[in-house]
């Protein structure tokens, strides 16, 4: 595969994985009507982040942004989207107490950042540069509410 085709497609698949967390987290809105404002909110900012992904696609073709074949590595966020997919059918099968979906979004955000999708390399566009920073702190920020969430809702139930 060329180049900018490699680039569109690992841009595609970021983007997929952005929107299956959504529905995740739409999914749990639906299951946990108490909590739909809170799943709601988190829901929008993954479909901002896939928009924001997408976005690099038109600057890859025109050559504005570029990165190394080797820069992504497609089949581990294949299999991550697979993961969050999976979840999506276990929520809509059988719906889901509050923790666990905490805990599990909890995982995903964290998932986000240990795998180190939106960390910027050397060599980076500026363009892209600037969206995987947008990212990175928009993950930590799921990442930290999802915490707090995480130990409210632990010690409620102590």
């Amino acid at each position: 595969m060329k180049r900018k085709g490699y680039q569109i497609t690992v841009l595609e698949t970021l983007a997929g994985l952005e929107e299956a967390t959504q529905d995740l987290y739409r999914a749990y809105a639906d299951k946990l009507r108490d909590f739909e404002d809170f799943w709601l909110s988190i829901a929008s900012d993954e479909a901002s982040h896939s928009r924001w992904i997408r976005a690099l696609g038109p600057l890859v073709e025109n050559g504005t942004v570029d990165f190394d074949q080797n820069r992504f590595n497609i089949n581990p966020i294949l299999s991550f989207t697979e993961y969050v997919n999976d979840e999506w059918v276990a929520a809509q099968q059988r719906g889901i107490p509050l923790i666990k979906a905490i805990s599990i979004a909890l995982d995903i955000e964290k998932a986000f950042l240990e795998k180190k999708l939106f960390d910027v390399v050397e060599g980076d566009s500026l363009e892209l540069e600037r969206v995987l920073t947008k990212l990175a702190v928009a993950t930590r920020e799921h990442r930290d509410m999802l915490e707090k969430v995480w130990k409210k809702h632990r010690e409620l139930r102590r």
